[in-house]
């Protein structure tokens, strides 16, 4: 998932400062059902400090 989505950003963006999309050691944890994923998705668009980057496709079935 990861590399794919690394293979995205770099056709459709040039490489941030830093040199990588990805922060280091961020969280691994399984989140345990769809209102968690529901509610960290909320999070990374619409919530979090600086974002780098932020897309969100305009429908999203997950």
């Amino acid at each position: 998932f990861k590399a794919y989505g690394t293979r995205a950003l770099n056709r459709e963006f040039e490489l941030p400062r830093s040199g990588k999309w990805w922060t280091t050691g961020g969280s691994k944890r399984k989140l345990p059902d769809r209102r968690a994923v529901t509610a960290a998705i909320n999070y990374v668009l619409n919530k979090q400090p600086n974002p780098l980057a932020i897309w969100s496709p305009t429908e999203c079935d997950f």
